[in-house]
């Protein structure tokens, strides 16, 4: 005898409009980058975010940016996406608050490398090739100089303003001697020093030295103004980030 087979109705739930199904995939994807943002730990993404996070971090009411500077790092790969640094110079009162963010994908944190620095009255740093100085009286300065006294020598480097209140000073110019040419020889073999275990060379340890830099100040007709005397790391000097 032939079995009879009852097909047994699926229920399947309501038909959903093309509109309801477009609302409601928008949904799902909003919630799952709210948890992906809640794992990460609330990463800031905007030079507002990185303000904000760093001014609650150090107490600094009022905390506003200066200086902002955006540097894609690209990899030699068209499916690799690069990195995002995100360098700030920012100002409460009398007092400057340097830091570099570090974006991939979805992570958004503090540059391990660089640390934050905070300064009163004056900042000045070095990074990838450029000296910053950043100080309230700069913002009535026509031109301004730096002046830097290396072990061997004294560089004087010309700012260009980058903002209100902060001048750069570019010392890397790629042939014959420059500031970075000199820090890196003068003080490359007195900034490390050698560990050693059972008379091997096991690793290397980095002294930094702080340089004095003499930076003047210039109205229009090179009367200088001010003088300001500040410090800039060797390490940084010769550091590319």
């Amino acid at each position: 005898m032939k079995k009879l087979h009852i097909r047994r109705p699926v229920w399947r739930g309501p038909r959903l409009s093309r509109k309801t199904r477009i609302v409601r995939n928008l949904t799902l994807s909003a919630l799952a980058a709210a948890v992906l943002y809640a794992a990460l730990g609330f990463p800031p993404y905007t030079v507002n975010g990185m303000v904000d996070r760093m001014a609650r971090r150090y107490l600094l009411p009022d905390l506003e940016p200066v200086y902002v500077l955006k540097d894609p790092r690209h990899y030699n790969s068209d499916i690799l996406p690069g990195r995002r640094f995100t360098y700030i110079i920012a100002r409460s009162g009398e007092d400057y608050l340097a830091f570099q963010y570090n974006t991939y994908l979805w992570s958004s944190e503090l540059f391990f490398s660089r640390d934050p620095v905070l300064a009163e009255g004056a900042y000045c740093a070095a990074r990838a090739g450029t000296l910053y100085a950043a100080s309230p009286a700069m913002a009535s300065a026509a031109s301004v100089t730096a002046a830097v006294e290396t072990k061997y020598e004294t560089f004087t480097l010309e700012g260009e303003r980058l903002s209100e209140e902060v001048f750069g000073f570019p010392y890397r110019n790629g042939s014959g001697p420059d500031l970075y040419t000199a820090v890196d020889f003068a003080y490359r073999k007195d900034s490390y020093v050698h560990t050693y275990e059972g008379g091997t060379v096991t690793g290397y340890t980095r002294v930094d030295a702080d340089l004095p830099v003499t930076v003047t100040l210039y109205d229009e007709v090179g009367k200088a103004l001010d003088t300001l005397r500040l410090t800039v790391s060797t390490s940084e000097i010769t550091g590319w980030y």
